[in-house]
């Protein structure tokens, strides 16, 4: 191998591994916001007092826009997912550019 041969072997694995490191935090984004999700959907049936089939004549989706504090940190929580979202698909986009 030659000096040229050499370089772009060391370009190639140094590119490999940054792909590489990149999808394994790509995959982590994606599980913490799944776990996230996961967690407001059972906040969100714990706290509505929701039955097993989803009936409770009482509510009506009030919880979210009632008074206590809990829907509040409920929308919040949306909202941080939503960014974390938009985030995953503009990193994603931005790394698309590059290869190209």
């Amino acid at each position: 191998m030659d000096i040229k041969e050499t370089r772009e072997e060391i370009l190639n694995r140094a590119k490999k591994y940054h792909i590489k490191k990149e999808r394994r935090r790509m995959r982590i984004l994606k599980s913490s916001a799944a776990l996230i999700v996961l967690f407001i959907v059972g906040t969100f049936y714990h706290v509505s007092n929701v039955g097993v089939f989803g009936t409770d004549s009482g509510n009506y989706g009030a919880m979210a826009i009632g008074s206590e504090a809990g829907g509040y940190i409920i929308i919040g929580i949306l909202c941080f997912l939503l960014g974390v979202i938009l985030t995953m698909i503009a990193v994603k986009r931005r790394g698309a550019e590059k290869e190209e």
